[in-house]
């Protein structure tokens, strides 16, 4: 490949970039193309729009100013050294050079047009006079202040008067020439005020050039769609290469496909299939109809066929990934999680994709709630129960365990297995998992009440006495009456009391408090600023302790912290 060649491939190459709008892309090709034909004009034109576009206003001045040093009769090379110079704040010198332009071709549109404004704007800053006048904007400030010097010399009153006199008489300036404190904060401010047009004329220079590319990529865009869309001939069809016949029936068929036409489309894409019967892309599309027809069976039928091709042709991975993935989509959709599960991991062994991914670990999921449902039959679990019973009584609890996860899984809403099972686990010292299935227990059937009395029994064997009180309590809501629940909290303050006045064992009454304190409620009554001040007054002021006792609220709060450990009674 020649020098020449190789610089237009590189061309396109940042033509095509330029208009995908990757202007980074189109500068590295143009630069490349440059590298290979340096005396190309047309090369430099390009690059200095791709950098305009991108907001480097001296780069592309720069090349534009190659360009018409490269080809001054191209007028073109004017209006780009016009535009960047726009960029750069130097608006006369855009519009001699705009001049130039125009006399080498006077009806170039887009230079006539970037001529009246550059003039109207010229005109507008004319009439204002005053050169000063509009340096209160905030923005203008902020951006001066934000140098350390101008903020400093700001703070003095005489220099900040001096400022504000020259913005409201500019002809009071001269007198205030050789004071340098003055002149240098004018001067901050003025190139401030300048680098906020430039970067407004910078960003009105982009918003019009995106416009105009969204415009030019809509009418492509409009004009390959009707052409896509037109329906060729039967002559014109017979004309085309197998490829492209192929390719489009297989166009047709995406056309009737979102417009919903699913009959239409299917007898595109058999057509596309009848002149190249390897095509896994086609096989997916009508697998794709046939989904969306509800026919989930035929679906799967059609992605299993264009896998079997596209494994003969060695089709792209990513093809068969996506026929696996819809076949766990169909299997998903005829409750077949078990198949689903294996097609979407098929899938991923093809190519990882996030969102079969996601897809994977819902088949999974749903696959293990069918199971659990197809398992359950309660009067197994009544047979599963009456074994684990007997193991039980036999003190065997590990073998009785497993009877009663069994029974469990035979009958997850029948509250007695839970009840049961949270005994075998006090027996094997697993108090947490028997608290967890007593808490099961109650919520199936809130009144069962051996379930709050079993549950407050786990929590005296871990000495959480004010938690054992507690599920009594619950209890006694169930039934106020209940004997049971009354002789519960009766024994548990009896406990507490013997604790408290027990002498010795000091370690176990702090371990017991330590503990205590984990419990969120007992927590935030400790970290409850007037409860801390009530517990000071107990200790240093009887008088105002005696107060706090006849409140109903604090007396119930104290005795939660008697029950749990934390407070001693001697």
């Amino acid at each position: 490949m020649s020098d020449q060649e190789k610089a237009l491939a590189a061309k396109e190459r940042g033509n095509a970039a330029f208009k995908a709008r990757n202007f980074e892309d189109a500068i590295e090709a143009f630069s490349e193309a440059i590298k290979f034909d340096s005396t190309n004009h047309v090369l430099y034109s390009n690059r200095s729009a791709a950098f305009a576009s991108q907001g480097d206003s001296h780069a592309a001045l720069k090349d534009a100013e190659k360009c018409v040093e490269l080809n001054p009769s191209w007028a073109k090379g004017y209006s780009r050294k016009a535009t960047a110079l726009d960029l750069v704040g130097r608006k006369a010198d855009a519009i001699a050079t705009l001049q130039k332009g125009l006399e080498l071709d006077p009806q170039n549109q887009p230079m006539l047009q970037l001529l009246q404004r550059l003039q109207a704007e010229e005109a507008f800053s004319a009439s204002r006079g005053n050169p000063f006048g509009d340096l209160s904007d905030p923005a203008i400030w902020q951006k001066a202040i934000a140098n350390p010097q101008v903020a400093s010399l700001l703070e003095n009153a005489e220099v900040s008067a001096a400022v504000q006199n020259v913005m409201k008489n500019p002809q009071t300036l001269a007198q205030y020439m050789q004071d340098e404190r003055v002149t240098a904060v004018l001067g901050t401010l003025m190139q401030a005020k300048q680098q906020i047009e430039k970067e407004k004329r910078e960003a009105e220079y982009l918003e019009r050039k995106k416009k105009e590319e969204a415009e030019a990529k809509k009418k492509e865009e409009e004009k390959a769609k009707q052409e896509s869309e037109r329906q060729l001939t039967e002559d014109e069809i017979n004309a085309l290469s197998d490829n492209d016949r192929c390719l489009y029936f297989k166009k047709q068929g995406n056309l009737r496909y979102k417009k919903k036409q699913l009959d239409e489309a299917l007898e595109f894409y058999t057509k596309a299939l009848e002149v190249d019967g390897k095509r896994v892309e086609v096989y997916n599309n009508i697998a794709a109809v046939y989904f969306e027809k509800k026919e989930y069976e035929t679906c799967v039928e059609k992605c299993r066929k264009g896998i079997k091709v596209g494994r003969e042709v060695f089709a792209d991975f990513k093809l068969i990934a996506k026929a696996f993935a819809r076949i766990g989509n169909a299997m998903m959709k005829l409750a077949r999680y078990g198949e689903a599960v294996q097609a979407f991991e098929d899938s991923l062994t093809e190519d990882r994709v996030y969102d079969v991914e996601q897809k994977l670990k819902e088949a999974k999921k749903q696959k293990r709630i069918a199971d659990e449902k197809a398992y359950v039959n309660p009067e197994l679990g009544m047979q599963a129960k009456e074994e684990a019973n007997a193991l039980f009584k036999a003190g065997n609890f590990a073998a009785a365990m497993e009877k009663y996860n069994e029974a469990v899984k035979r009958d997850p809403t029948n509250h007695i297995h839970y009840s049961n099972r949270a005994a075998c686990y006090t027996k094997l010292g697993e108090f947490p998992l028997g608290i967890a299935d007593c808490d099961k227990a109650i919520e199936l059937c809130p009144t069962f009440l051996k379930a709050y009395s079993r549950k407050a029994g786990i929590h005296i064997f871990m000495k959480e006495y004010h938690k054992a009180l507690q599920c009594y309590e619950n209890g006694l809501k169930v039934d106020e009456n209940n004997q049971d629940m009354k002789d519960g909290i009766a024994r548990v303050r009896a406990m507490v009391m013997s604790e408290s006045h027990q002498q010795g064992d000091e370690q176990g009454k702090q371990q017991r408090a330590e503990r205590a304190m984990n419990d969120p409620e007992i927590r935030n009554i400790m970290q409850d600023p007037i409860m801390r001040q009530v517990l000071n007054d107990i200790q240093t002021n009887p008088a105002a302790a005696q107060k706090h006792l006849a409140n109903p609220d604090i007396m119930g709060k104290l005795q939660k912290l008697i029950d749990a450990g934390v407070i001693q009674v001697r």
